[in-house]
């Protein structure tokens, strides 16, 4: 038997893979918590983006003041209920969804207007986000009882006079304060074609409505849908900073929730999002490593090794059984061997209730004989298979 060193290799394996995971572990976390920083996991317009595309600063000036209640909605709107009058958010819109928005949306919209609650709509400016926009043949077409042809306003497209890329929108006079900058930046060519009264035209380009407003019938409650959301985000922001447009559009009520779930944000209420929302990532890290710390407490000991420590566990060779043979074939001879195996089957005869004497006196012989038996050139085995044989023989 071999002796082996101490397993100080396989303890610096252990240490190394553990060593390993972590760092491997707190690098997926490092990933994930630049990803969720910049934002850009989010889509277009999302209040957590901090990239241009994002919604970002709005949100989070908005957080700063005193004046306003600012908060995200990431539920479902049917669960939207506010306890007091509330701004609501819908910055991004699509505009295929606002063309053809369901009843049940239109419904929700239209009771919290109703309800004395502002409710803004921006539409995503396809042009800017690198994506076809509506045509005006597809527009065009759509009927003025589905959607928001409900509402008596349709979407339209109308390209910039100045051939840019951009162009600018103005209000209507006494909209805003006199002092005030009284145009926004755009950069998506569509418009609004109103068909009732019950609008009213807040800012124009070129002749044509981009901001509208619908009062409700309380006078408190409003709709405002803007045809382009660009002004809104970070890069519009950091181009120019339309304070008053933001301010009239904002300030009406105490409270303004920033809606998600119109851009696919909607909350899951898992594990996973309560880790988050409490920071718990370490905490899942420390109880791995505890884990692993664990499995490798009861395969290594912590103790320091003797200088000659033999592993029996991890001796290499044979199994149990090839070892008992080797040990039987070192310490007693054949002849030896199959006496003992005599002596014991003999003594197992006392706790069986029924024996044949004949068979075994003749077994007695065999064993008695034995050494004649290996005299005879035949093997332990064979000797071993004539006992079996007389015991396993039936009486006939």
């Amino acid at each position: 038997m071999t002796e082996k060193q101490p397993p100080q290799k396989g303890r610096s394996i252990w240490i190394t893979t553990t060593l390993l995971a972590i760092a491997f572990c707190w690098g997926i976390v490092a990933i994930f918590q630049a990803r969720y920083a910049s934002g850009d996991l989010y889509p277009a317009f999302s209040t957590m983006r901090a990239d241009p595309k994002g919604l970002r600063i709005l949100y989070e000036s908005c957080k700063k003041l005193d004046t306003l209640d600012t908060s995200r909605n990431n539920r479902k709107l049917e669960l939207f209920n506010p306890d007091a009058y509330t701004t609501l958010v819908f910055a991004g819109f699509d505009s295929w969804s606002l063309k053809f928005i369901s009843y049940e949306q239109r419904e929700l919209i239209d009771n919290l207007t109703e309800g004395g609650h502002r409710v803004i709509i921006a539409v995503k400016p396809y042009e800017w986000l690198g994506a076809s926009a509506l045509s005006s043949n597809s527009i065009a077409t759509a009927a003025g009882d589905i959607g928001i042809g409900k509402w008596n306003v349709q979407l339209d497209k109308k390209p910039f006079s100045n051939e840019q890329a951009f162009s600018e929108a103005t209000f209507i006079d006494g909209i805003l304060p006199e002092a005030a900058d009284q145009s926004i930046n755009l950069v998506s060519q569509t418009i609004f074609a109103v068909s009732n009264n019950a609008w009213k035209v807040v800012a124009k380009r070129d002749d044509w409505p981009v901001v509208i407003e619908r009062k409700a019938s309380d006078g408190i409650g409003s709709l405002v849908m803007c045809s382009d959301a660009y002004f809104m985000s970070n890069q519009g922001l950091f181009e120019e900073q339309p304070t008053d447009t933001l301010n009239w559009m904002l300030h009406q009520h105490s409270q303004v929730v920033f809606d998600e779930t119109h851009l696919g944000t909607t909350a899951s209420p898992g594990v996973a999002a309560l880790l988050r929302r409490y920071n718990l990532e370490w905490f899942i890290l420390s109880l791995a490593l505890l884990a692993s710390l664990y499995v490798w407490r009861h395969n290594r000991s912590l103790a320091p090794m003797p200088p000659h420590f033999i592993d029996y566990d991890e001796l290499e060779g044979r199994d149990h059984l090839s070892g008992m043979v080797n040990l039987l074939s070192r310490s007693m001879s054949p002849v030896e061997a199959l006496q003992e195996a005599g002596r014991r089957w003999k003594g197992s005869l006392k706790f069986k209730k029924v024996h044949d004497p004949d068979r075994i006196e003749e077994v007695k012989r065999v064993l008695e004989n034995i050494p004649a038996y290996l005299a005879a050139k035949e093997t332990p085995v064979q000797v071993y298979k004539k006992i079996q044989n007389i015991t396993t023989r039936r009486n006939g």
